[in-house]
């Protein structure tokens, strides 16, 4: 199916003029996602009422209308809290939107739309980014409807919105306090390779490499993972002292002290998002003015993915503002 789903979006070949045409559901979900994405703005809703009935399958209908419950009881203004269709928060009206409908498959038919939603965002690196979205057409009682959309990032990465909306319900029944694991085996990490008196922590790879292969696959999201991939096959290790960022990612610096006064929050879920904020001391032992009180605050912002939470970012803080942020770096560094 994932083989079908990857050649449909990436290859894809056009059906024949004299097919069934599958492509009504997508059109009106495109267009709607035009309008709300227009210079003039739009209200349209992709899971409202008459739409869940006529759009989509029942499978999927499901999903998306477990997701909306859930976060109907939390308050929340939007379901997944970004647009379903371009997977954003911000955008331009939609560019060169194209709609084709592709070779059948064994169990669905796919229905393309490619377009671009960011070319008004100046100095952007998604300016001229193109989005393809699958839309996996089945037939009910000889109509047409939605089974599953896939949605295409960068290095044709492809996202299931049923899995995106699977991660609100599951954030809603989730214990939020497991999303602090991987944060805390990070710092964890980070006080043994800044301790010293831990030489054999040090030299153990496990213990002190924040992105050994085991914690690769365990503690960070995919996009994540691809991301910092691509910036160890863009630039060799040693350019930057053995390092690829020249810093701890971390802690934050080239040099620390032993860390203390260690605190881990868990704040409250966003959405499918939970931010685990790191505070500790590294620096008092440097003998500036001020430094035996400074506190260095990390935020690791954390993602359901595949049932269980996952670090997407880690970002060192000023306050409530973001100085800088490791997905970020990773992607620079990678291009």
């Amino acid at each position: 199916m994932l083989k079908a789903i990857l050649a449909a979006l990436l290859l894809g070949a056009a059906l024949p003029a004299h097919a069934a045409d599958a492509t009504g559901p997508a059109r009106e979900l495109m267009k709607a996602a035009t309008a709300n994405w227009s210079e003039a703005g739009g209200d349209e809703d992709y899971t409202s009422e008459d739409r869940m009935g006529r759009l989509y399958g029942p499978d999927f209908a499901a999903v998306i209308e477990e997701a909306v419950g859930h976060a109907s009881r939390l308050n929340k203004d939007t379901v997944l809290g970004y647009d379903m269709i371009t997977g954003a928060e911000d955008g331009c009206p939609l560019k060169d939107l194209k709609i084709t409908q592709q070779k059948p498959e064994t169990d669905f038919i796919p229905v393309i739309a490619q377009f671009k939603p960011f070319t008004c965002l100046k100095g952007d690196a998604r300016r001229n980014m193109e989005v393809k979205a699958l839309f996996m057409m089945g037939k009910y009682d000889g109509v047409y409807k939605i089974d599953e959309i896939f949605r295409t990032v960068r290095d044709n990465e492809v996202i299931a919105v049923s899995d995106e909306f699977n991660a609100v319900t599951t954030a809603a029944v989730f214990t939020p306090k497991k999303a602090s694991a991987g944060p805390k085996e990070l710092m964890e990490a980070a006080a043994g390779s800044s301790d010293d008196m831990a030489a054999a922590r040090k030299t153990d790879e496990e213990a002190s490499n924040y992105f050994s292969e085991r914690r690769l696959g365990k503690l960070y999201t995919q996009s994540f993972v691809n991301l910092y991939r691509a910036a160890w096959k863009k630039q060799e290790a040693d350019e930057n002292g053995g390092y690829l960022l020249g810093a701890d990612p971390v802690i934050g610096g080239q040099d620390n002290c032993p860390l203390k006064d260690l605190s881990i929050e868990t704040k409250d879920p966003d959405f499918i998002y939970v931010d685990v904020i790191a505070r500790f001391r590294a620096v008092y032992c440097f003998g500036n003015p001020g430094d035996d009180k400074r506190v260095t605050t990390v935020k690791f912002v954390t993602i359901l993915e595949g049932g269980a939470f996952k670090i997407d970012d880690i970002q060192h803080m000023d306050g409530e503002k973001v100085v800088s942020s490791l997905k970020a770096d990773l992607e620079a560094l990678g291009k």
